[in-house]
C-alpha cells in the first residue's frame, strides 16, 4: 500500500481479502539508516490498521526500497553492522512491527 493510499482506504475491508498489508516505501542510507520516515503510516492509520488486524489476524508489513527507492540497500544486504544499526535505528520509529 503506497504511502499516498494510506488515508483512503478502509482497513477493515481489506483484512478481510489479505493476510498481509504491506506498507510501501521506507528508504535506507548509505550508513544503514532508515529514512524518508515520514512515509511511515500516522497513528491515525495505525489506530485503524491495528484494530483490523485484531479482529482478522492480518499481518502488518513495512516495504524498504523498490520504485528508485533502494539505493541504501545493497550496503545492509552485505554489511551486519549496518544491518544491526538499520534494525537498532528503526525500532523506535515502527512500534506496529514488533
Amino acid at each position: 500500500l503506497p504511502e499516498w493510499r494510506y488515508q483512503g482506504i478502509d482497513y477493515d475491508a481489506v483484512a478481510d481479502h489479505v493476510t498481509h498489508l504491506i506498507f510501501f516505501s521506507l528508504e535506507i542510507d548509505d550508513k544503514g539508516d532508515p529514512s524518508a520516515l515520514d512515509r511511515f503510516p500516522d497513528e491515525t492509520v495505525l489506530e485503524k490498521a491495528r484494530a483490523a488486524r485484531e479482529r482478522t489476524g492480518m499481518k502488518l508489513l513495512i516495504c524498504f526500497g523498490g520504485n528508485a527507492r533502494s539505493n541504501g540497500f545493497p550496503g545492509i544486504a552485505v554489511d551486519k553492522e549496518r544491518r544491526k544499526r538499520f534494525l537498532k535505528r528503526l525500532k523506535p520509529h515502527a512500534p506496529f512491527l514488533a
